[in-house]
């Protein structure tokens, strides 16, 4: 499972184990977090983290606005982070869901604040009437 925690005084992006069949065992829905601890993903700041479908990949929005994609591994009693890239650049205006990945982590969708160009547009009415005059 991926979340956000302030706990070192700014957003940073940890994964930890979620046992899941325990949640459902307990019938009160609270989350059980099996043994194993917890691994940081950022280390530069980062929330909103997105898992790629294969659970091979996080991605993240970093606090300079830039899509990050961290390589990890899920192996037996461990979980291994390599590689923190970024991606591109992103200027998010909802705060509750900024972007999502395809499954396959190629393609984006973000929800941004584009700055307006103040370029006109030309509206022709009955533009046929006009060829050849």
């Amino acid at each position: 499972m991926a979340y956000t925690s302030k706990e070192s005084g700014r957003p940073e992006v940890y994964v930890t184990s979620f046992d899941g069949a325990q949640v459902m065992k307990s019938g009160n829905g609270s989350a059980a977090l099996a043994p194993g601890g917890k691994w940081q993903i950022s280390t530069g700041g980062g929330q909103y983290p997105r898992w790629r479908q294969d659970g091979k990949e996080v991605f993240f929005l970093a606090v300079d606005n830039r899509v990050m994609a961290a390589e990890v591994e899920a192996k037996e009693g461990s979980f291994e982070v390599g590689a923190v890239k970024p991606l591109f650049a992103a200027f998010p205006q909802n705060s509750s869901g900024p972007f999502d990945a395809s499954p396959d982590g190629k393609r984006f969708v973000i929800v941004s604040i584009v700055e307006a160009q103040s370029t006109p547009l030309t509206l022709v009415v009955n533009w046929p009437t006009k060829i050849g005059q």
